[in-house]
């Protein structure tokens, strides 16, 4: 922001900043919480209680979304409110539907996302964890929660296609300045909702296939995780 200031850039950047900081902690928590659950739980003796319960394990994986939905909001809830006031941001939103719709779209996807990395982190053990650990900033750079995306120009535009928070960061800047300057536009944020809802039904079937196969591994094996040769 300080930074945006120092170069004199219109004030809706300003507001790009903000709304990234708030989308920040739904990316930190698909990816530090949801993401690596059932390893964890595996490490503590809980994976066990989750595979004989009477419910499916994407059942356990959604209540543990809607936990880190209730935590994540109410974080990205208090950064959006205070980093407004502190910095003078005023947004200037058209279509409140479409707003809402796109937000709830992108976390549909980033939970969906969170899902897939779960059966991952569960496979592949620390394996997934340090390719996590090393894919956290580039994420951050690539999703452009700190500049529009649209800036990178064709990196942008494959970020767009594959990565949730870039797709539905650079919607919800489109909605919520659109009195403004606005962002460097890659899509229009109708064409966004739509490859955000195609995420969505992407990532959880996905992740349904995963988990499935997981079961079976450990039937048919009796373990969960690959053996690195």
């Amino acid at each position: 922001m300080f930074v945006y200031r120092a170069l004199q850039a219109p004030p809706e950047y300003i507001g790009f900043v903000v709304l990234g900081g708030a989308m920040t902690a739904f990316w930190l928590n698909v990816v530090w919480m949801m993401a690596a659950q059932l390893y964890w739980e595996k490490d503590q003796g809980n994976l066990e209680l989750y595979f004989a319960a009477p419910m499916d394990v994407m059942s356990v994986l959604f209540g543990m979304a809607v936990g880190g939905l209730v935590l994540s909001g109410s974080r990205a809830l208090a950064v959006l409110v205070i980093a407004s006031a502190v910095y003078g941001v005023h947004f200037s939103v058209d279509q409140w539907g479409l707003l809402l719709l796109v937000f709830l779209l992108t976390l549909a996807a980033l939970y969906g996302l969170g899902m897939v990395m779960a059966s991952l982190f569960l496979m592949w053990g620390r394996e997934a964890w340090h390719l996590t650990q090393l894919l956290v900033e580039p994420v951050y750079f690539v999703s452009g929660l700190n500049f529009p995306v649209a800036s990178l120009g064709r990196i942008g535009m494959l970020a767009v296609a594959t990565i949730p928070l870039a797709t539905g960061l650079d919607a919800m800047r489109q909605l919520a300045f659109a009195g403004g300057l606005g962002p460097p536009v890659l899509l229009p944020p109708e064409a966004e909702a739509g490859i955000l809802a195609v995420m969505t039904v992407a990532f959880v079937l996905l992740a349904r296939f995963a988990l499935r196969s997981l079961e079976q591994r450990a039937r048919r094996e009796g373990r969960l995780t690959v053996r690195w040769r």
